[in-house]
């Protein structure tokens, strides 16, 4: 019998097959230019498929759910090394914490210089959200797509 946990997977692999994405670097690079709704359940469940992230989060702050990438990816010159998102759809095993949820959200975390971070995002999306350090990967900056951000 399999656990719930694997089931989960079943399913998102499954919805995965449907829609695969060129590569998992183009999928990232679509949800950062932000013009829908982030759909990181999906996008998480490619990157496991991928072998890019573990099935666990490697972090969880307020139920956003942090993959340290198995290696780093070049998403269109900005170089990454974490994804994290929240996503209501249960096709993806997140992992949630008490509290009020966060909202829909993929973003991805970068060790590059502030500067250097600002100029990607001021190409992609100057809407995207940005943080700093909430990720709990040091000297991480955080670049999310949220309902606020989306552009047409």
């Amino acid at each position: 019998m399999r656990s719930p946990f694997a089931l989960a997977i079943v399913v998102a692999l499954q919805a995965v097959a449907s829609e695969a994405s060129a590569s998992p670097e183009s999928a990232i690079l679509t949800e950062m230019r932000c013009t829908k709704e982030p759909r990181a359940a999906v996008r998480l469940a490619e990157l496991y498929a991928a072998g890019l992230i573990r099935l666990k989060p490697t972090a969880v702050f307020d139920s956003v759910n942090v993959f340290v990438l198995r290696r780093p990816l070049n998403i269109d010159g900005l170089n990454i090394v974490a994804v994290f998102g929240y996503d209501v759809m249960d096709n993806f095993p997140l992992v949630r914490s008490p509290g009020t949820a966060p909202g829909v959200q993929f973003g991805v975390v970068s060790k590059e210089s502030l500067w250097q971070v600002e100029r990607w995002r001021g190409r992609i999306n100057p809407s995207l959200s940005m943080d700093d350090g909430n990720s709990g990967v040091p000297g991480g900056k955080e670049i999310a797509c949220r309902a606020s951000s989306m552009r047409p």
